[in-house]
């Protein structure tokens, strides 16, 4: 669950702003995304929900406040909506694709265990 402390939404949104200004493309902010979906929801499996929902609260605050200080709230990139509206829905998108990633590794271990 420590994994679950870093704030993945900020850097994804950091990086891919980042990569925005210097006018290079990549694909790699999303990749890491999904990987991070991945490994964090993978390793969630073993924690109960108030803890899991817990962690990503605090890392979506603690991704509000980094975005706050290190990424400027530049309309022309976010639009149609706020820096801060952007980073909360990627942190729900975050949250949600843990959940997914939680739900099917648990369900595989369910069959593993039964056969």
């Amino acid at each position: 669950m420590a994994l679950s402390w870093i704030p993945v939404p900020f850097l994804f949104h950091f990086f891919d702003y980042n990569q925005y200004i210097s006018m290079r493309s990549s694909a790699s902010p999303v990749i890491v995304l999904c990987v991070a979906i991945i490994i964090v929801g993978g390793l969630s499996t073993q924690a109960n929900w108030k803890t899991f929902f817990l962690m990503n609260g605090i890392a979506a605050v603690l991704t509000l406040c980094l975005a706050s200080l290190a990424i400027p709230n530049d309309l022309h990139w976010f639009k149609p909506v706020t820096r801060n509206v952007a980073m909360v829905f990627t942190a729900i998108v975050y949250t949600l694709g843990q959940l997914v990633v939680h739900f099917l590794v648990r369900g595989v271990i369910t069959l593993v265990k039964r056969g």
